[in-house]
């Protein structure tokens, strides 16, 4: 898949939404013997009830949703990407917690089997622990229980006097694991994002939205990607850092490079700060 892809507000009873529901049903059924199917029950149209479609072209491609369980905490339910390893489920998920954290969510929690161990590792490589089974599934030993803090330390991480380093890491840390919604917290409303390759800008974002939408589409590019820090330069208002980065491609490129192929670059970040946020990034190569 190498169309952007695209996420779209809708409802769990959408005309769009039931074949891929229908099949999401139909896995889950073959293989561990539940549907899932009662998972909408009580659905609300409200800001706390969340239901985000993924599109590419014509084609919708990914589901998932966000349900309340307390005024605080969020049930991230029916999580579906019907092509696997195009970085579907990685844009779905950090579009639910962005939403989650707009409808005023701290946390969101989640079930999925053991016996699932692509799930169980796909949401530990995006933040999520292990917790002690909740509500119905607490006495279930084929049940796994998931959580994940949204922005729990943002006060902390973002007051003007917390270390550029710090807040520098948390958007890199982010950045490896494919957590859009991460990156955007250390980010300034106003942040400008520039790629610069050869001395010559290939690339501008201007505020969080357009950098989230930018940062989503990015992720389907690679099946692994990594930013690794080789020297820090901190000074007051500015981080500098050079960098090793790999990738493993999705996607075919221009450059002849196909998937599969490993990407490796050498540059350097500019990070920009005020008020305890990156206001701007370069992106050096």
């Amino acid at each position: 898949m190498n169309r952007p892809l695209h996420l779209v507000a809708s409802h769990p009873e959408a005309p769009e939404a039931r074949p891929l529901l229908d099949e999401l049903s139909a896995q889950l059924g073959a293989r561990f013997g539940g549907d899932g199917r009662d998972s909408f029950q009580g659905w609300a149209d409200d800001e706390r009830h969340i239901f985000l479609l993924a599109q590419t072209g014509d084609e919708i491609v990914g589901c998932g949703a966000v349900r309340p369980l307390t005024d605080v905490v969020g049930e991230v339910k029916r999580m579906y990407a019907r092509h696997p390893g195009q970085g579907i489920g990685r844009t779905v998920l950090a579009g639910l917690e962005a939403k989650a954290r707009e409808a005023g969510y701290t946390e969101l929690w989640l079930e999925t089997r053991v016996a699932n161990t692509e799930a169980c590792r796909f949401y530990q490589q995006h933040g999520y622990q292990r917790i002690e089974n909740y509500g119905k599934y607490a006495s279930r030993d084929n049940a796994a229980c998931f959580g994940k803090p949204l922005g729990a330390t943002d006060n902390i991480m973002h007051s003007p006097m917390a270390d550029p380093k710090q807040i520098v890491q948390q958007y890199l840390d982010a950045y490896n694991r494919f957590d859009v919604a991460g990156m955007l917290q250390p980010l300034h409303e106003d942040v400008v994002f520039r790629n610069i390759a050869a001395g010559e800008v290939t690339l501008t974002t201007t505020g969080r939205d357009a950098f989230r939408q930018q940062a989503e589409q990015a992720t389907q590019y690679f099946t692994q990607r990594e930013q690794r820090v080789t020297d820090w330069r901190v000074a007051t208002g500015r981080v500098e850092v050079d960098i090793d980065y790999t990738a493993v491609l999705a996607v075919g490129l221009p450059n002849g490079l196909q998937p599969g192929d490993t990407l490796q670059l050498q540059g350097k970040s500019v990070f920009h700060l005020a008020d305890g946020l990156i206001i701007s990034i370069d992106d050096i190569s």
